[in-house]
């Protein structure tokens, strides 16, 4: 027996019960069944309550016909849903005033549900098992991704000064915007968990992963180039913690498709995101190890080299070549991003060598001056690096017709394209 020869009189009672239904017979679920479908649903509340039943008898089906309670665990659900936002969510922020500014029609600043994005929700041991018509098929998600990068991700470059760290803040809200891409891209990255999108050996594509290299370098983005802004409108932790997430599942998906009888494919991006952990941890000695386990061709490739060279500089304390090298040309945008965060502790080690080599003649003192001119000049060196290949810059040139040399933020010195290259950079579409 399937659903369409399954008849509601089949179900128990105490089935109906279960489900919420708010009926004590299988006569009133019949009326309740015949007073919502047969009269139109005019307003976002009739369509949302509609919807809401639909949904309770589609499950109160699939636990009659397959045991499938509403709290179900380990059980993968595959997606069907073909539009961005499920149709019950859209109707119910409608009607709710939840919809976000970058969800209204430009025409008539009322909600407009073929942009509207499925929000993130915390999953919670009470929570229904979601039905299929709730949860986005894979090749919706990769299509969110990328409307995500290029129709709002964007806006942050399209509303920036030449520097690219000053906005108007009249028309352009730093907080909005990152909020509505990391809770979009979250729930993103929660239903490619959910329908194990990334370890299915049974249809392996790379869309999946795909899609979280795009969420990782968007957070590796932002945590340079909005590292200067106010906790309370981008916080490095929660960022950071996002990334994380994101290494994580690339880290098991990378392993998982280079074991032995895997039908997994090797992404092309490894050897950029294995670069990544890398510059991530500088500081931790186990990397090494870790990077003995990687596969041949990945540990010889351009980008984990440049990697491997920055990190037995830092670590050798040689801030010199240090700068250098993130002042040439092998050194790519996001790494640069990366690389930002260890430019406190390389000036720091700078000042002490520097300060080591004199404080035992004390008759002679290192000019004041010098030292400053010293670590100017390295800071410079870091702030007006080419932080992106000539390919790289090329290609931006070419969607662009438009190039500008990268300079220096005037609080920080910190490094920044100021090109506009932001989809280029996180979209990475593979041919």
């Amino acid at each position: 027996m399937d659903a369409q020869q399954f008849s509601i009189l089949q179900a128990s009672e105490e089935s109906i019960k279960k489900f919420d239904l708010q009926v004590t017979d299988k006569r009133e679920f019949l009326q309740l069944i015949n007073d919502t479908f047969k009269k139109p649903s005019i307003t976002s509340k009739e369509k949302f309550d509609t919807l809401v039943l639909r949904d309770k008898i589609l499950k109160l089906i699939r636990h009659e016909l397959y045991q499938i309670s509403p709290v179900s665990s380990g059980k993968i659900i595959q997606g069907t849903c073909q539009d961005m936002c499920p149709e019950k969510e859209r109707f119910s922020r409608e009607h709710l005033g939840l919809c976000h500014k970058y969800e209204f029609s430009a025409d008539n600043q009322q909600p407009d549900h073929y942009i509207m994005v499925k929000e993130y929700s915390r999953s919670s041991a009470d929570q229904d098992l979601p039905l299929p018509n709730e949860m986005r098929s894979l090749d919706v998600l990769y299509d969110t991704m990328l409307y995500i990068i290029d129709k709002i991700i964007t806006r942050i470059e399209e509303s920036s000064t030449e520097s690219g760290f000053f906005y108007n803040a009249e028309i352009f809200s730093i907080v909005e915007w990152y909020d509505f891409v990391w809770n979009r891209t979250r729930s993103i990255r929660k239903e490619i968990i959910q329908q194990r999108l990334l370890t299915s050996d049974s249809e392996p594509d790379l869309k999946g992963v795909f899609i979280i290299e795009q969420c990782a370098r968007f957070h590796i983005m932002c945590s340079h180039r909005l590292c200067d802004q106010a906790s309370d409108i981008f916080d490095f932790k929660i960022n950071e913690e996002n990334l994380k997430n994101c290494f994580q599942s690339l880290r098991q998906y990378y392993q998982t498709s280079h074991e032995l009888g895997s039908n997994l494919p090797a992404s092309p991006f490894e050897a950029e995101f294995r670069s990544y952990i890398i510059l991530l941890n500088l500081t931790e000695s186990n990397i090494l190890g870790e990077i003995q386990r990687w596969p041949k061709e990945i540990r010889h490739s351009r980008s984990v080299h440049f990697a491997l060279n920055c990190y037995f500089a830092f670590n050798s304390k040689n801030y010199v070549k240090f700068f250098r090298l993130i002042a040439s040309d092998e050194c790519e945008y996001l790494q640069s991003c990366i690389l930002h965060r260890h430019f406190f502790s390389a000036r720091l080690d700078a000042f002490k060598t520097i300060f080591n080599s004199f404080k035992e003649n004390k008759e002679k003192n290192y000019p004041i001056d010098k030292l400053v001119e010293i670590l100017e000049k390295f800071s410079k060196i870091a702030s007006e690096a080419p932080i992106a290949s000539e390919a790289t810059q090329s290609a931006v040139k070419k969607v662009l017709s438009k190039h500008k040399n990268p300079i220096a933020c005037p609080e920080c010195g910190k490094l920044m394209k100021n090109e506009r290259g932001v989809k280029q950079h996180i979209a990475k579409i593979h041919k």
